[in-house]
């Protein structure tokens, strides 16, 4: 990921990544599901408008160990399902 941080501001870059924390900080992100382009935005526009980059954000978030939002995790790791739903599909992000 550092060659890819490398030429930011110099080039434009596009990044396919299945892990959010890759994308973050990049000037645009769109959410493919079954092909399409179903969400688009900054990262803290997506995980704001609560939609499926919000949820996967979450469930990265919280599968890594994290603490997100108000949820309560188990020592494992794993989110509390009443609190940070998991979703059944992976979704794609182009950056």
């Amino acid at each position: 990921m550092g060659a890819v941080r490398g030429l930011a501001g110099r080039a434009t870059v596009i990044l396919i990544s299945h892990r959010l924390a890759n994308v973050v900080d990049s000037d645009k992100i769109f959410v493919l599901d079954d092909g399409r382009v179903v969400e688009r935005g900054r990262h803290d526009e997506l995980v704001a408008a609560g939609g499926r980059y919000a949820t996967l954000w979450h469930a990265q978030r919280a599968l890594e160990g994290e603490t997100v939002g108000t949820g309560t995790f188990v020592s494992s790791g794993k989110p509390d399902e009443t609190n940070v739903p998991v979703p059944t599909v992976s979704r794609e992000v182009v950056a």
